[in-house]
């Protein structure tokens, strides 16, 4: 979970609820979700199943780093999820050797385009386009347009934009040293895709101090996994844990999430 500023601008912009870092999800103007972070499950599951039940939610979902055991193996999902995290302190050329080496050859020649911060809302709008439109086309859902556009203008975001021949082709949003949400155009694709974006936020998260750049989730063994692992990563397992509270709510969690 983020820090309490960014859950409240999270839920301003996705209505929903949040309560010493828990979130409730909703739906059709329906309590669906509480979602909790993994430390709070010291608290019990009897414990939180009465906060569910308080909230008349569906379901609990917990993400964990770690593997919960005990009474929580049951609702253990099996969905082989990860994180993959690229550890900063090494040596910038320490960091390119542990990377494939299809990876390192990409990277040692020419970026095809320019990498930079977004600076103006400009900038923000034209990345967002694309972003959208990349979501309608491979049928995710993209984050809220005035929630980006708050934790831009609040710089609790940042956007790093991909530009070929004066125009923006991609750029990914990044709290703190988190990749979060990302789109780019068939063009940017062409030329290479995130690689050099990615290359440049590693060397720039370097530069400001931070000791990883966590490249995000992924599902182990698919194509985006392979990409991520590809700079060397370190694969951190994640754990859901999702408790049904009511049936009939999770059907629709099912049908609609």
């Amino acid at each position: 979970m983020q820090n309490h500023g960014f859950l409240s601008i999270y839920c301003k912009h996705n209505n929903c609820l949040h309560f010493n870092d828990f979130i409730i999800t909703k739906k059709f103007g329906l309590s669906m979700k509480l979602l909790i972070n993994s430390p709070y499950t010291v608290l019990g599951l009897t414990h939180l199943v009465e906060v569910a039940k308080k909230y008349n939610v569906g379901q609990i979902q917990i993400n964990s780093f770690k593997d919960l055991g005990g009474v929580w193996k049951p609702y253990l999902q099996d969905d082989n999820k990860c994180t993959l995290l690229v550890e900063l302190k090494k040596p910038i050329e320490e960091i390119l050797k542990g990377m494939t080496s299809t990876h390192r050859k990409r990277l040692r020649k020419q970026a095809p385009y320019e990498v930079r911060v977004a600076e103006s809302m400009d900038d923000f709008n034209k990345w967002f386009i694309i972003y959208k439109k990349l979501g309608q086309q491979k049928r995710f859902r993209t984050a809220n347009y005035g929630l980006l556009k708050e934790l831009f203008i609040k710089k609790m975001g940042t956007l790093f934009i991909s530009i070929y021949n004066d125009r923006i082709i991609g750029g990914l949003f990044l709290l703190g040293n988190n990749r979060w949400v990302g789109g780019s155009t068939d063009e940017c694709k062409k030329l290479g895709g995130d690689i050099y974006l990615d290359w440049y936020i590693i060397k720039y998260l370097k530069k400001h101090g931070f000791d990883y750049y966590d490249l995000a989730g992924a599902t182990v063994g698919d194509g985006i996994y392979n990409y991520k692992k590809g700079f060397g990563s370190i694969v951190i397992p994640l754990y859901t844990y999702i408790v049904p509270i009511n049936k009939w709510k999770n059907k629709i969690i099912e049908v609609f999430q």
